[in-house]
């Protein structure tokens, strides 16, 4: 079950990286066949710094939903950072309107 953020502040606090971006590649992993690699092409980076274009993980054996997202669309991501590498789950997904993420994005900034 996915912890319920009250708002939108509470969930980008619970959060390494936000981004919007389009997705331009997706690919599957050989090993596990669950999971799945989409490339974005990132149009404004929320929260943490990031490259033009970044790859994130999503779905895999121990995640309980598998979805992907559709290419050419824009979207919000919310990641997690392990090391470099960026990986996201339904439980991450965007939960309230885009201006409430901006809106709590300008009250964590000092």
């Amino acid at each position: 079950s996915c912890v319920r953020y009250g708002n939108a502040r509470e969930h980008l606090t619970n959060t390494d990286v936000v981004f919007i971006g389009r997705a331009v590649r997706r690919d599957r992993d050989w090993f596990d066949r669950t999971r799945y690699y989409t490339t974005f092409e990132v149009q404004e980076a929320l929260k943490g710094s990031l490259p033009r274009r970044v790859r994130v993980a999503h779905g895999g054996a121990t995640n309980c939903a598998v979805f992907s997202f559709d290419l050419g669309a824009r979207r919000m991501i919310f990641a997690h950072r392990d090391g470099r590498a960026l990986s996201t789950n339904h439980c991450s997904m965007q939960r309230f309107s885009e201006a409430e993420y901006r809106a709590a994005m300008r009250s964590l900034v000092p």
